[in-house]
């Protein structure tokens, strides 16, 4: 008999060993086609527009960066204390790079591989997660591989912004409230309301991640505990939110950072329950949030058509689920929730021009749930109706979605290789050029009014105004007072009496009309991708199914510098 169980453990443990080593290829494989993957992005824009970034953003983290890493404070213009950064964790996890490297062109790489290593780890979360709920390697390996090459989550590991950071925590709170479900594991209840908290700090509209998260778990939980655990939750999240809120408070005078003051605290659903004004809330819900979830299918669609198709089924199936035994544990709504409504959420409380503004860099965390949920929901599907089909229909259909969907992320990579270089290229032939311009040909201590706030400041090491308000809250007053942003810039200006201005004339056209300012510099680049405009790509399709054409067309742009007569 002991022979038995000494046989049986050892094969147990050959068993364990085996698949841990199946795991650990799987993930090998994934880690190594994202590292390649990446570099082919990141060789390519070197080769084409030099080290940079595809968006002006990412230089305002980097301003803010090397502000704390020399000493002159949570700054903009170094000294100034501002609430100008809506991703301060993010911010933070940069200012290392800017102790231990001078160069500005390592720096970029060194912020690009950071983005990257992160995203790894959220596809190894996401690899195990599959795992959990699918209980199958090959559907394990295909999840994290299906998120590690979809073109908007690579463009954003390397983007210079927070996206990664943001994606990774969403995984990660997903995994845990699933395992919480599985095991009912007390400490998680205190630990995840903390962790969203600390997703806030990477990406504001995370907090919406709580109210998923409380929806799912309000049904597991006994009736007379359900209250406690909303309590406890909204306390323990707004616990860890306190230092958030106080620092925002303290140098903007509000809880929020000054970037959702100047974009969207306006028309968020916050000043319409305040008001209760009902044409505001009408506006929300009827027009904001419907346009936002299309904007956000539509997105992912572009990334893979398949996608779309199986994310609808995989929710279908996982509320049919959840409905049909709502106790059951192992059914994850959270995931459904982020899938599906994140970006109608983000349309009530932070309506800002589009869901899929700036490749969707608002909604990365919902691309990857989306995709994921794609890859589960064929799975789930094929699992349904493998007794009714033969074994080759099925095998046969299943080779074609493969191959329709690898050729329709090799399309898309394509696509976005060469737009991301195209952004890169942009960002640098007109904000960077302008930021070292400022530097060789103004005086040292000039301020200089600006529109876009990130490279220019980075590279001119001069004082800057930003007349958009995202790091001078004071010009946020004039925008409340004049109801016209471009007015109130104007007014500002004049009454500041500001010497340069580096700015689109597009956007300020009084400023250009007054003839108090000449031009003393223009910088033009015809074809732009990135500055000015939002560009959105276009996307055709054969049959809805397979990727046609993905196209954006150029649009010229000009910065114009302009003195003070």
């Amino acid at each position: 008999m002991e022979d038995y169980f000494m046989r049986q453990k050892k094969l147990n443990q050959t068993q364990t060993t085996k698949t841990d080593k199946a795991n650990l290829f799987n993930i090998f494989i994934v880690l190594i086609t994202v590292i390649a993957l990446q570099s082919i992005y990141i060789l390519i824009e070197s080769k084409f527009a030099g080290p940079g970034f595809p968006l002006d953003d990412p230089w305002i983290h980097m301003q803010f960066a090397k502000n704390i890493a020399f000493g002159k404070g949570f700054s903009y213009n170094a000294g100034e204390p501002v609430a100008g950064s809506t991703a301060p964790l993010w911010t933070i996890l940069l200012v290392p790079i800017h102790w231990f490297i001078q160069d500005v062109n390592i720096r970029i790489i060194m912020v690009k591989t950071l983005g990257v290593l992160i995203f790894l780890i959220a596809l190894v979360f996401i690899y195990f997660l599959s795992l959990k709920i699918a209980s199958n390697k090959i559907i394990a390996l295909a999840s994290s591989l299906a998120a590690g090459t979809t073109s908007y989550l690579n463009w954003g590991a390397i983007s210079g912004l927070e996206i990664p950071l943001y994606v990774l925590f969403t995984i990660l709170i997903i995994y845990l409230n699933y395992e919480m479900g599985l095991k009912t594991n007390r400490k998680l209840y205190y630990s995840i309301p903390a962790l969203i908290a600390l997703t806030v700090y990477a990406r504001p509209e995370c907090a919406i991640l709580l109210i998923f998260y409380i929806i799912d778990n309000i049904l597991l939980i006994p009736k007379k505990q359900r209250l406690i655990f909303i309590i406890i939750s909204i306390f323990t999240f707004g616990a860890a939110m306190l230092p958030y809120f106080l620092f925002n408070h303290a140098l903007s005078d509000s809880i929020f950072p000054n970037t959702f003051r100047a974009k969207a605290q306006e028309n968020s659903i916050f000043v319409a329950l305040s008001t209760m004004n009902p044409q505001h809330l009408k506006w929300l819900f009827f027009k904001m949030a419907p346009a936002y979830f299309v904007q956000s299918i539509t997105h992912l669609f572009k990334a893979n058509p398949l996608f779309v198709y199986g994310l609808f089924i995989g929710s279908i199936i996982t509320i049919y689920r959840k409905l049909k035994n709502p106790k059951n544990q192992s059914v994850n709504l959270m995931l459904v929730f982020v899938a599906l409504l994140y970006a109608p959420f983000i349309g009530l409380i932070s309506p800002f021009i589009s869901a899929d503004f700036h490749n969707g860099r608002y909604i990365a965390n919902q691309v990857a749930c989306g995709v994921f949920l794609g890859v589960m929901g064929y799975y789930w599907f094929f699992q349904m109706i493998k007794r009714r089909l033969k074994g080759i229909t099925l095998k046969i259909i299943a080779i074609i979605l493969i191959v329709v969907a690898i050729y329709n992320t090799i399309f898309a990579q394509v696509f976005m290789i060469k737009f991301s270089a195209s952004n890169v290229k942009s960002i640098n032939e007109i904000q960077v050029k302008t930021g070292k311009w400022l530097k060789e040909h103004i005086p040292a201590d000039a301020t200089v009014g600006v529109n876009d706030i990130g490279a220019i400041a980075y590279f001119s090491e001069k004082k800057i105004i930003d007349l958009c308000g995202l790091v001078n809250p004071e010009i946020i007053g004039y925008f409340r007072r004049y109801g016209d942003n471009k007015l109130a810039a104007y007014v500002y200006v004049q009454e500041k009496k500001l010497q340069y201005l580096a700015i689109f004339p597009r956007w300020f056209p009084r400023l250009i009309d007054t003839g108090y300012y000449q031009i003393i510099h223009k910088i033009r680049y015809d074809r732009n991708f990135a500055s000015e405009w939002v560009f959105v790509p276009e996307v055709k399709t054969y049959s809805g199914l397979i990727l046609k054409s993905l196209h954006v067309r150029p649009i010229p742009s000009e910065k114009w510098i302009l003195k003070s007569k």
